[in-house]
């Protein structure tokens, strides 16, 4: 449910940025979150459920929670499953860098920040909150991205679900 409403968002507010990168986007905001599963069996496997279920509830920045507890983060997890499996490099590092921008190449930066953008609006533990928005929208702030459009994609997308 994360994977779609993050990748919903992406197609409502990047198709008024740049279409001609919203498909690329929309797919990879769809898989980025893959490596949330595999965190999960690690986290299921080590009987730490209990804690990091209630570290994730009251926390800003899900991946820090996630390296706390096994040492990376669902994008890096991710960026290697799908190194792995050969996908398209550019998709791949975009996965890989949404968590680490200040790093990123610069022909995946926007890429990455855009799924950072998205997956910061729609946690796990409170999307499409006021929060969460607010978090987002710094980032934006912060890139020079089109605040207006942001707003109403999100606006667009809580009268839909």
């Amino acid at each position: 449910a994360i994977s779609g409403l993050q990748s919903a968002l992406m197609v409502q507010w990047y198709s008024k940025i740049d279409a001609s990168k919203a498909d690329f986007l929309f797919l990879a905001a769809l898989l980025q979150e893959t490596g949330k599963i595999l965190i999960a069996d690690e986290i299921v496997k080590n009987d730490e459920m209990y804690q990091f279920r209630s570290e994730i509830e009251n926390c800003t920045n899900i991946a820090d929670v996630e390296k706390m507890f096994v040492r990376m983060t669902s994008s890096e997890v991710a960026g290697l499953i799908f190194k792995h499996w050969k996908f398209d490099e550019k998709m791949v590092q975009a996965i890989e860098y949404s968590d680490v921008l200040g790093v990123a190449p610069l022909e995946v930066r926007p890429y990455a920040v855009a799924l950072k953008v998205v997956k910061t609006a729609v946690p796990i533990n409170a999307p499409l909150s006021e929060r969460s928005i607010n978090l987002a929208l710094n980032i934006i702030d912060k890139e020079k991205l089109d605040k207006q459009a942001f707003l109403d994609a999100v606006t667009k997308l809580k009268e839909y679900y």
